[in-house]
């Protein structure tokens, strides 16, 4: 505060609650230190008031068997006090449990950071790292001790969950069990402190700060958990969960049914568990069982031979599933509940025949300016003065609600906005909308008839090319082809949107799912056959903000309830899909998630690429490099556009 009042009673009321007076002089050098100021009275409150809380903490909690260190705090600067606190603790604890604080390591017993990536982390274990305070400041020897200090590390905080985020934890992961010094770290945070607000119409809803008319606030940074405020897991927790798993099955001799299964628990043998196995094909079960019984002792490994028999067909794709389940119920969880799982690719033979063209008769006419091609009861129309496909009728019926149009925007997540990423990118938000068609095509040939359209965009050495090839059997393949020059910014995605029918509710895909999952968020997601509705693909972050995409999509269609819909089959490489029952304006200008309106229409985007949603903070850190768009030359995908039906 700026301002300190004369009355001793304030001072009281602070000491009772745990308050800190910081003095003056120290905000104006950036908050290093706090410590006791000349009070009113005879009042002398802080260190020994804060050394005293510590040693009350510390009775209080010791004999919880779930405490495994202490903390002196967060956030709170360095100085004396901290000292004092370490030895308050240690006296008061005869297991003399570890210390953590990570503005002063000098009082603790591992080092600590705040929101290290993981290049610091790997220049930490080099002992190459620089350390820095809270406000960014390059830490002094006060302050973190000697480094290198090769004492044990942990992140006190890391992985910053708000909202759509989290990616990268894999990453993390990767690091931290490589390096046995690497402690792991804390999560920031666990759930959404957003507050209800009652509506006019009496609805209970979730808002941020400043919703209020409080001020100061701070906005969107009230909503970052990896669940709800009132406890729904996001898709960021189904990551977490799986990341975080003590069972880890590798490869062996995967062709034979050959695995090694690894239990990672410090304690716990895996005789507790059961396993269970499943064999895909193209995401249909084709076998499975139960393992045989689990036997690895804490820290130890067991191989385990699959009990299969099968011949990998030619061009076909092979999963296995490996599931791990409490046997009894637990104070925690119940008999059967899924404590890990695995998911590995099983080799199969390369198709060895090229993509046999379906025979059929194709009519190209042109009417106007506009393209119209028609085959086997399907039929596209090309605005010839866009070079967009305007319509897509099958058997009489349109299947699109608004055309098919290139898209390389996606609305901004509370991560994007943190490394201002429409800033950087914004070049490409309307690069669509306002590109200039250069040509439109029409041709025959033998295996159908192809319309290029070729544009220029108004981004510095960018170039787009669409090609709209229908064939004999109806089926449409637009292929998508991105030139980026050395000039054009980086890109957040190379795709295409357009919208079907409202009531084209019914979702199916073969990919990753069930839950959202994005580039760099994907490990908790397997690839299988699933189904639902667009309602159940969306997540509803607070902010609205880019959300229910699906990554790794081999097929998926939209279907209403009379089965009539579309089909949508990858090309190379497999795709990323998003949908949502609003536009992509709509995502964009609305403030909260419950005032998103609910269209007559479905939008759907079709990547080829798309960058990660980034999760080392939300006010500054990028999409680690290998998860963004950064490659300049040529981006290339291509897709099926057929009638819903080619799966039951």
């Amino acid at each position: 505060t700026a301002h300190y009042p004369d009355d001793p009673r304030w001072y009281e009321l602070c000491n009772r609650l745990g308050l800190f007076v910081l003095d003056e002089a120290n905000v104006e050098s950036h908050g290093l230190s706090y410590h006791r100021r000349n009070l009113p009275g005879d009042l002398e409150l802080w260190e020994p008031a804060v050394v005293d809380r510590m040693r009350r903490m510390v009775i209080r909690d010791r004999g919880n068997p779930c405490v495994v260190m202490w903390s002196l705090g967060n956030e709170a600067g360095y100085g004396n006090d901290f000292m004092a606190m370490r030895e308050a603790a240690r006296a008061a604890d005869p297991q003399l449990r570890p210390i953590q604080y990570a503005d002063m390591n000098a009082a603790a017993d591992l080092d600590s950071q705040t929101y290290p990536d993981t290049n610091w982390l790997e220049q930490h274990v080099a002992k190459k790292a620089q350390r820095k305070g809270e406000q960014g400041e390059l830490g002094t020897v006060p302050q973190h001790g000697a480094y290198p200090s090769d004492k044990g590390f942990m992140t006190n905080e890391y992985a910053h969950a708000q909202a759509n985020s989290l990616g990268n934890l894999q990453d993390y992961w990767d690091v931290f069990e490589a390096h046995a010094m690497l402690w792991g770290g804390f999560i920031w945070e666990w759930c959404d402190l957003t507050p209800y607000q009652t509506t006019a119409d009496g609805q209970r809803v979730f808002v941020l700060g400043g919703d209020f008319g409080d001020m100061p606030n701070d906005s969107r940074f009230c909503a970052k958990g990896m669940v709800s405020a009132d406890r729904i897991p996001r898709p960021h927790y189904w990551e977490a969960k799986k990341v975080f798993q003590y069972i880890k099955v590798l490869p062996e001799d995967i062709v034979s049914g050959r695995v090694r299964i690894v239990n990672k628990y410090d304690f716990i043998a895996l005789d507790g568990f059961d396993g269970e196995w499943s064999l895909t094909e193209n995401g249909a079960v084709i076998s499975g069982g139960k393992l045989p019984p689990l036997t690895a002792k804490p820290g130890g490994e067991q191989a385990v031979t699959l009990p299969w028999k099968f011949s990998p067909k030619e061009g076909a794709e092979y999963f296995v599933t490996l599931t791990f389940k409490l046997k009894q119920d637990t104070p925690w969880a119940k008999a059967g509940e899924v404590v890990a799982w695995d998911q590995l690719s099983v080799p199969a033979p390369e198709s060895s025949s090229a993509e046999k063209i379906a025979p059929g008769k194709v009519v190209l006419n042109k009417s106007g300016a506009d393209w119209i091609v028609s085959a086997n009861g399907t039929i596209i129309k090309v605005d010839g003065v866009r070079g967009w496909v305007q319509s897509l009728a099958i058997n009489g019926r349109e299947c699109l609600r608004s055309p098919l149009t290139p898209n390389f925007w996606r609305v901004p997540t509370d991560n994007d906005l943190g490394w201002k990423v429409p800033e950087k990118m914004g070049a490409w938000k309307n690069a669509a909308e306002q590109a200039e068609l250069v040509s439109l095509d029409g041709a025959s040939t033998d295996e159908g008839a192809i319309i290029t359209a070729n544009w220029k965009l108004p981004v510095k050495e960018a170039a787009l090319t669409m090609r709209y090839w229908l064939r004999g059997d109806g089926t449409l393949r637009v292929t998508m082809t991105l030139d980026v020059g050395k000039e054009a910014p980086e890109l957040p995605r190379v795709g295409v949107q357009f919208g079907v029918s409202g009531q084209w509710e019914h979702v199916a895909w073969y990919g990753r799912g069930p839950w959202e999952n994005y580039r760099d968020r994907k490990t908790g997601a397997a690839v299988g056959i699933y189904r639902g509705t667009v309602s159940d693909w969306l997540t509803p972050y607070v902010r609205p903000q880019d959300n229910a995409n699906r990554t790794d999509i081999r097929w998926i269609q939209f279907t209403g309830a009379d089965g009539d819909g579309i089909f949508v089959r990858a090309g190379a490489p497999l795709l990323g899909v998003t949908a949502w029952p609003y536009t992509q304006e709509d995502l964009a200008v609305t403030k909260h998630n419950h005032e998103l309106p609910r269209r007559d229409i479905i939008t759907v985007s079709v990547d080829g690429f798309q960058i990660g949603v980034g999760g080392d903070t939300s006010w500054g850190m990028p999409v680690h490099d290998k998860y963004r768009l950064k490659a300049k030359g040529k981006y290339e995908f291509a897709f099926d556009l057929l009638k819903a039906g080619a799966i039951k």
